[in-house]
């Protein structure tokens, strides 16, 4: 139950995220936006997956009503500015890992670094909202040290 847990709220601050940037602007300058490091030749699918955003909503309402600890709370929001921030600290990054966390307030939250996978492909963006396919121990970023 507890996999299942963290495979929902992983799935569900992903299409948050998504929700959020589906506005990303594709050529901004910057060195986030220097992919020529971050995929392989060996580029695998598995970088996510592109749902309905029907889906996405029926997703988090499943995952409310089974987990109240949440308070309400159907997702989780982090800045564009903080996402470039992540992906300029490493340069190879092309992925987010996102793990669920307490703060030490006892509040809900998550915790984001990036990662890197040769499984980056992710399926045609028709909706704007993905879930993951990728989980953690396998692709973990800093939470592999």
């Amino acid at each position: 139950m507890e996999k299942v847990k963290y495979f929902l709220l992983g799935g569900i601050f992903t299409a948050t995220i998504l929700l959020v940037f589906q506005s990303f602007t594709p050529g901004r300058v910057g060195k986030h936006c220097d992919d020529d490091q971050r995929y392989s030749q060996s580029e695998q699918a598995g970088g996510g997956k592109s749902i309905s955003v029907q889906d996405a909503n029926d997703f988090v309402d499943a995952f409310q009503s089974r987990f109240t600890e949440m308070n309400g709370r159907k997702g989780f929001y982090i800045s564009k500015r903080a996402i470039d921030a992540l992906f300029d600290s490493d340069e190879r990054g092309n992925g987010l890992v996102c793990c669920p966390a307490y703060t030490s307030s006892g509040e809900i939250s998550m915790v984001l670094c990036t990662a890197i996978s040769d499984n980056s492909r992710a399926t045609d963006n028709t909706t704007g909202v993905y879930i993951t396919e990728g989980f953690c121990p396998n692709i973990c970023g800093v939470f592999n040290q």
